[in-house]
């Protein structure tokens, strides 16, 4: 930071950390926190990052992300520091480029992009062709990994839904709606609109805030309570009478969402239920959905307490679109703390220090991946999970 201060990026000292930069940037959104290697993500991680950690020594898009700016200044617009955020990203584009980052295709790339961009009849034919190839490759990821370009990403981001259209073909003729002149052309918006009404009406509502935590209970009170706090922090809870339902239950989901009825099914589950109409696959950044088991989980904050270990990664928690999670009712505890002794405890991991077999980490999930700025603008998704379904198995 001292070094930053007598530097060309001392403006970047002047961030709050207040996340509006993150929530309005096309790229952020896209890719997600993950991407940029390091505990600085978005626009603002992009110049901080940099600065902190050098152009090398981070990894997947990280040793690129400068470049994936798309200069729409969007974070510029919205800093609450008036930092200039694009201009500070060109100067460690410039020097990226000038240390050899991403080598000769990245190059090549750039020097083919300025020769479409002269020519704007051939940009768009260009455009067309890469979001129909776009769609094409959603549709075959095994193909998709096995190109150089698009192996890295692969290794931690699915490739993004494509309509077939490109962004210009989508606002075309939208600029002229108004009539007598040009209509201005569409913001980024953020995922969830802001909540209307009053400040009152809001706190009587459970899907804009969590429920104030009450004393810790037990039994159907402790379910009643974690179904509550769970659809409170944006969770769909299924109560289910069987496993045999499970199966059902993540067909209908995916159906609903317009999702490829495809899942990664943790072990455990994968051979006691049966799973008609889901097509199994193992772990992959490309499949849709995840189910995995869930040892225990608190009922004043409808959090869920899982493990990863050898049977399924982290990364199955942080990249699907949608995670399913099943719970047994009677693995329901008050709080945070019962949730966790009784994980420990089903998962036979009481003794820690003599315990061959402990987990690679334990996770505390409530609700869906979001994140906001200082103004409270969510984005869902961000970071994990665009939605979480708990599959509630009744005890017996």
């Amino acid at each position: 930071r001292r070094e930053m201060l007598r530097g060309e990026f001392a403006e970047m000292l002047a961030c709050i950390r207040c996340g509006a930069c993150l929530n309005h940037c096309p790229v952020y959104q896209l890719t997600g926190g993950h991407a940029y290697g390091n505990v600085y993500s978005g626009p603002m991680g992009i110049v901080l990052g940099r600065a902190v950690f050098g152009l090398r020594g981070a990894d997947l898009l990280a040793d690129g992300v400068e470049q994936a700016c798309t200069m729409c200044n969007r974070c510029a617009e919205v800093c609450p520091s008036h930092i200039d955020l694009p201009g500070l990203i060109r100067r460690w584009r410039a020097r990226a480029v000038a240390a050899g980052n991403g080598g000769r295709l990245a190059g090549l790339a750039q020097k083919m992009h300025a020769v479409l961009a002269a020519r704007p009849w051939r940009y768009r034919r260009a455009a067309a062709l890469g979001a129909r190839t776009l769609r094409l490759l959603r549709r075959w990821p095994g193909l998709a990994r096995r190109l150089p370009g698009l192996r890295q990403w692969m290794q931690g981001r699915a490739l993004p839904e494509a309509t077939g259209e490109t962004f210009l073909q989508s606002i075309a003729g939208k600029m002229f709606e108004a009539e007598g002149g040009c209509a201005p052309l569409p913001s980024f918006p953020a995922l969830l609109p802001r909540e209307e009404g009053s400040e009152k009406e809001r706190e009587g509502s459970a899907s804009g805030r969590i429920i104030p935590a009450r004393a810790l209970v037990s039994g159907e009170e402790a379910v009643a309570q974690f179904a509550e706090q769970a659809a409170a922090a944006g969770a769909r809870v299924h109560r289910l009478a069987s496993p045999a339902d499970v199966s059902a239950a993540v067909h209908n989901v995916l159906d609903a969402m317009k999702l490829k009825p495809r899942a990664h099914v943790a072990e455990p589950l994968a051979g006691g239920t049966a799973w008609e109409g889901i097509d199994l696959k193992p772990f992959a950044p490309d499949v849709p959905a995840v189910v995995l088991p869930c040892l225990a989980a608190a009922a004043e904050t409808g959090t869920l307490v899982l493990t990863s270990g050898a049977l399924w990664p982290l990364r199955a928690c942080l990249l699907p679109e949608v995670l399913f999670v099943v719970l047994r009712s009677d693995d329901i505890c008050g709080g945070y703390e019962q949730a966790i002794a009784h994980a420990l405890s089903v998962d036979g991991l009481e003794d820690l220090p003599a315990a061959p077999d402990m987990p690679c980490s334990i996770m505390l999930i409530t609700g869906p991946s979001r994140t906001a700025d200082v103004e409270q603008t969510l984005v869902i998704g961000a970071h994990g999970p665009k939605a979480l379904h708990v599959l509630l198995l009744e005890a017996g």
